[in-house]
Order: C-alpha cells, then sequence, then structure tokens
C-alpha cells in the first residue's frame, strides 16, 4: 500500500510529540503496562494529544503508519492496517453529514494510536529521519485517504439498488457488451452463427481447405 500521499504535512505547532519510547513513561503514570500490549482509552476525552514532533527517530514499528510514497510503504503492515481501516469506513464517511465525516477520521486515528501506532514522514532535509506529524496531520491525511474513489463510492452509496447488486448489473451489462462486440466483429470475418466460415459460396474439401472454384471469369474466357 503507498503511504497516506505524498504532501507536506500541515502546519501544527511544532513540540515533541508522544513517539518512540518517551511514550512509555507517560503509560506508566496511566496505569497501563507493557507499551506492546497496550491501549489508550477510546474516550477522546482522556486520550493523550499527540503534536508534531521535532525530534527525529530512525527506527519505526510496524504498527506505525508512514506517510509518502514508494519503498516500503506499499506493504508495511502499519500501513496495511490503515488501508484496512479506511475502507471499512470509506462509505460511512462518503455518506455522512459534514460535521460528522472528522469524527470517522478522528476515530481512524485513534484506533491507530490505540495499538501505540504512529503516523510518521520522513523528512530526507534532516538526515532522513522520520517525524511524527500529530494528530492534527494524520486527521487530515485519513480524511483525503476517506475521499480517494469518490465518485466511483457515491454512485454507489446513493444508487436505489445495494451496491452489491449494482456491481453485479455493471459486471453484466460489460459482459453482454463484449459479447456484441464479439459477435460483431466475427460477422465482418463472414462468419456464421454456428462458428463456420463462409468463404462467399465456396464448400469445404476433405483436407479441410475451402473448394475453389477454378473456372475462369467470363472476361478471360477463349471467344
Amino acid at each position: 500500500m503507498e503511504g497516506i500521499d505524498g504532501d507536506e504535512s500541515p502546519s501544527v505547532k511544532s513540540s515533541e510529540g508522544v513517539v518512540g519510547d518517551d511514550a512509555a513513561a507517560g503509560d506508566n503514570d496511566r496505569g497501563i503496562g507493557d507499551k506492546k500490549s497496550s491501549a489508550l482509552d477510546t474516550d477522546d476525552s482522556s486520550a493523550a494529544v499527540v503534536l508534531s514532533s521535532t525530534e527525529g527517530i530512525k527506527f519505526y514499528t510496524r504498527d506505525d503508519v508512514l506517510c509518502g510514497r514508494g519503498g516500503g510503504t506499499n506493504v508495511h503492515p502499519g500501513n496495511r492496517r490503515f488501508r484496512d481501516l479506511v475502507n471499512a469506513n470509506r462509505l460511512a464517511y462518503l455518506g455522512a453529514r459534514k460535521n460528522d465525516k472528522p469524527d470517522i477520521s478522528r476515530s481512524i486515528v485513534r484506533t491507530i494510536r490505540e495499538s501505540n501506532g504512529r503516523f510518521l514522514r520522513r523528512d530526507g532535509k534532516r538526515g532522513y529521519l522520520w517525524f511524527e506529524i500529530g494528530d492534527d496531520g494524520a486527521r487530515e491525511k485519513t480524511s483525503q485517504a476517506l475521499r480517494q474513489r469518490a465518485p466511483e463510492m457515491k454512485k454507489m452509496l446513493f444508487s436505489d439498488e445495494d451496491p452489491p447488486r449494482q456491481w453485479q448489473k455493471q459486471h453484466r451489462a460489460q459482459q453482454d457488451s463484449m459479447k456484441l462486440r464479439q459477435d460483431e466483429l466475427m460477422m465482418g470475418m463472414g462468419m456464421g452463427s454456428q462458428g463456420t466460415v463462409h468463404m462467399g459460396g465456396q464448400g469445404m474439401g476433405g483436407s479441410g481447405f475451402p473448394q475453389m472454384n477454378m473456372a475462369f471469369p467470363n472476361k478471360l474466357s477463349s471467344p
């Protein structure tokens, strides 16, 4: 999977975020156990707000979401999980009211954070270190991912038919169109409905080749 995208992260207040192993100290204060097995409270009011970081890190974990394109982001476990969450919530996002859309983006970011995942971007100008983009940047990038394929998904969402039935109907229509083009091509080649070739009235010889009329045209006949 590609990363969230290749655009620059939005301008947010620069501060050291809750990233890396430094988060473990905060976990102990909240009574949360081991960093890898813990999860933050799903309530936004009690969850720590993660700010963008000015301190880069060299390594990331499998739970992190890597922003950007190419490289290992396509198959990175954190990005694959992020993609699954986006796909599972895209229809709800596109069908939600404008004021409700940010809540869906926040819920996806919160789910990643609950698994101690971070939203990281690599900065080539600063030693190719990874930097946390913070909750504001993560929510904006999540919203961008949710808006992908919007025209196609909205057509399914606002159709009177159920999405699976609509897809089947479109699939059948495509198959019928392809069959019609094949039939027209066969007719243009002189093929009949049984798949036999008509050679201008010529029959087929025993060898499987068309029998040729060896009579010369009238204009070439002897006087």
